[in-house]
């Protein structure tokens, strides 16, 4: 193998690696939120300081309690490879919480018109529950991404496999030319 694909299989093994990570972040975050009371629309509150395993070093997180915002739980179920969006100071910072309110008061709106159409024959979950279908669509979607995954590290041994027998095979036939050559030799 050249250099250049080593260097690509390794970019490649590093990009699964992280995308592994950042499943298993969002796993985990998505059952501690599980049984945490959340309001009457399904949000829950972005905790003051919070770390994130997306931020970079150096990133204030921390916000006072009139910068604090409620996020729509919408925002983590949207995309598994989401980033929620940095804190960052002067007019950008408003126009972040801007878009984030306005976002918020239309999925809170979403969320109420959901809860208005809900029949009595309908068994009452809550938004956060292990059994709703906002977490099981994430968990699907992460095990849909675990499942591709798979199936790039099995094509990934199979080459590594063929690529194993060719070895092999130019062993043995460099084992029987050395030995035709010292029969000649002798």
């Amino acid at each position: 193998m050249t250099q250049e694909q080593l260097d690509k299989e390794r970019e490649r093994d590093a990009n699964i690696k992280k995308m592994l990570t950042q499943m298993e972040l969002l796993q985990e975050h998505m059952m501690e939120n599980v049984g945490k009371p959340k309001g009457k629309s399904g949000v829950f509150r972005v905790e003051e300081c919070s770390s994130s395993g997306y931020s970079k070093p150096g990133e204030n997180q921390c916000w006072n309690s009139r910068d604090t915002r409620r996020v729509s739980t919408h925002v983590i179920y949207s995309d598994v490879g989401i980033k929620v969006g940095t804190i960052t100071r002067g007019k950008e910072k408003r126009r972040y919480y801007q878009d984030w309110a306005e976002q918020s008061d239309y999925w809170k709106m979403e969320d109420d018109h959901e809860e208005d159409h809900t029949h009595s024959s309908e068994i009452p979950k809550s938004k956060g529950s292990a059994s709703s279908p906002r977490v099981n669509d994430l968990l699907s979607r992460i095990l849909d991404k675990v499942e591709g995954s798979n199936d790039l590290l099995k094509g990934m041994k199979a080459d590594f496999s063929s690529l194993n027998n060719k070895v092999n095979s130019y062993v043995d036939a460099i084992k029987i030319l050395e030995g035709q050559l010292s029969l000649l030799s002798a």
